[in-house]
């Protein structure tokens, strides 16, 4: 493997381990396994030929809002502020796509010397995680800005590799398969899981006649038990 893949192949490895950390649940450990060893071994055999690899993050997310259907106390059990944190990956996957245009396998709108601003996320992911709970409407905002982020270099990206000169072959080979197939529906489901969150606590508050500033991160006072029931 090259520099780049065993590169990218690390931060997957990293965030997978984090996810599960942060569920503790055996089944999110087992199905995040297998479709890492599916895609991968069907990125290894030439199936996943572009435009194929694009429809791999709807097909992940689907599968984890099913399999954690009838367990939404899991995800709501998730402190807000790792799940914000948890988004400090790409700053490295920014990284190494900018690494990979050097190499000239992408071309250099998909990164941040393009029209690729998705480092932005990266780079303020921990100072919103600590912000987040005195600081809500600041936290919807930010998550907002960041599915917009992402939404733009998925664009860029289906366009990069459908269009009539494609120059983004590379995403249906491994490991960089996952980036579309692990990655993206990873950081998306981040934000949807953490706006739900901010949605739930400002309810709560409404309720309770107080300020969703002032109202505590309920995934912090959730009891062991209770995030693995």
């Amino acid at each position: 493997m090259t520099p780049l893949a065993i590169g990218l192949s690390s931060i997957v490895v990293a965030v997978a381990l984090a996810i599960v950390a942060l569920l503790g649940r055996p089944a999110v450990a087992l199905a995040i396994g297998a479709w890492l060893a599916v895609t991968g071994i069907l990125a290894t055999t030439g199936v996943l030929h572009v435009p194929r690899p694009f429809v791999l993050p709807p097909l992940f997310a689907g599968g984890t809002l099913l399999l954690l259907r009838r367990r939404r106390a899991v995800l709501d059990a998730v402190p807000r502020g790792a799940l914000i944190a948890l988004q400090t990956f790409r700053l490295p996957v920014e990284l190494v796509l900018w690494r990979m245009c050097a190499a000239g396998v992408i071309p250099a709108r998909m990164t941040f010397e393009g029209r690729n601003f998705d480092i932005l996320v990266g780079l303020t992911a921990i100072p919103m995680a600590l912000l987040a709970r005195r600081h809500p409407r600041l936290a919807v905002g930010w998550h907002l800005a960041s599915l917009a982020l992402l939404a733009n270099i998925v664009a860029i990206a289906v366009a990069a590799a459908t269009g009539p000169d494609p120059a983004n072959r590379i995403i249906g080979t491994f490991p960089f398969v996952w980036l579309p197939a692990v990655l993206v529906p990873i950081a998306a489901l981040g934000h949807v899981v953490g706006l739900r969150q901010l949605a739930i606590a400002r309810h709560a508050a409404r309720g309770a006649g107080t300020s969703p500033a002032c109202e505590p991160d309920p995934s912090s006072s959730a009891s062991p038990r209770s995030r693995h029931a």
